[in-house]
């Protein structure tokens, strides 16, 4: 994985992603894009930084599998199409396929079934 897209380590048939865009400062990329044909669909990032730590990030899982959002230097908000999942340091329940997020060694982790999502970290 090229800090953009990838199979989890262990995953089986691309069964488990992981995608890890660079909010952070120090990036020398400011904005990237990637997909993937695997044998359950296409998996695709496109994301762009902001300074500050924030940017968004555009994700395609497919179906059967799912993702890891994986956001280093953990961001005080993430909302996915508008609507909350990170805020006040706690996840947010009730975004349709976001089915979890914790803070993991400094870096925001959130937990995706399959489907289409918008994320803006703020």
């Amino acid at each position: 994985m090229v800090g953009n897209r990838g199979r989890a380590p262990g995953s089986r048939g691309w069964s488990r992603l992981v995608f890890t865009p660079a909010f952070h400062d120090h990036a020398a990329l400011t904005s990237a894009n990637a997909s993937v044909a695997t044998p359950l669909g296409a998996a695709a990032i496109a994301w762009a930084a902001a300074p500050g730590g924030q940017g968004t990030a555009a994700l395609t899982v497919p179906p059967g599998a799912t993702a890891t959002l994986v956001l280093p230097g953990a961001t005080a908000g993430v909302t996915e199409g508008g609507a909350p999942v990170w805020a006040g340091g706690a996840f947010v329940p009730g975004v349709p396929g976001v089915t979890g997020a914790a803070l993991v060694g400094g870096a925001l982790r959130v937990e995706l079934g399959s489907g289409e999502y918008a994320f803006a970290a703020v």
